[in-house]
């Protein structure tokens, strides 16, 4: 149990993907994190919603209550974890296995909005102003917002990605927000 700490009732902490192919978005889950997303940055457009999305269903299943301190685990990182952050097995840049701490926050907005501010640092928010998810991902790897191979990473990213543009646009149009953000 997580003492002290709470827990989004919708927290799945890194979905499998079946031999079969990846799970789907859960779109009920998505909208929910989407609008929490819209509320942190009602400019959000609805490719970097979408990036979002896609980034927090690979990272933790949608939930919010988790993030990845986003530039790497060092000592002060490593378990035992301080509430309310949470100890997680995760692959190094050479697929070797390794313990960390991801970084917990204590409601689903701060979650949201250190999520956001870790991700879209300026060279992804360009990327994104340019139309490329591609591109987003590599400005994120130059963040050291993961380890993982650019290519690998951004194939995990694109197996939501579609069904997260379709969320996302949906989710911009009903928020109402002129999208001027990236």
């Amino acid at each position: 149990g997580r003492e002290g700490a709470s827990l989004s009732p919708f927290f799945l902490f890194w979905p499998p993907l079946t031999p079969k192919g990846p799970l789907l978005m859960d779109e009920s889950r998505a909208e929910r994190v989407g609008r929490l997303f819209l509320t942190v940055d009602p400019t959000l457009s609805p490719l970097a919603l979408a990036l979002a999305l896609s980034v927090s269903q690979l990272e933790t299943g949608l939930g919010t209550g988790y993030f990845n301190y986003g530039s790497g685990y060092d000592a002060q990182d490593s378990p035992p974890c301080e509430p309310p952050n949470r100890e997680v097995t995760d692959t190094d840049v050479n697929g070797e296995e390794y313990n960390g701490c991801l970084k917990g926050a204590s409601n689903d907005l701060d979650g949201a909005r250190f999520f956001l501010r870790t991700m879209f640092k300026p060279n992804v928010v360009k990327a994104l102003k340019d139309g490329s998810i591609k591109k987003a991902v590599w400005a994120m790897r130059d963040n050291n917002y993961f380890v993982l191979d650019r290519a690998k990473y951004l194939e995990r990213v694109n197996v939501h990605i579609e069904q997260a543009k379709t969320i996302a646009s949906r989710l911009v149009k009903a928020n109402k927000a002129p999208a001027k953000g990236f």
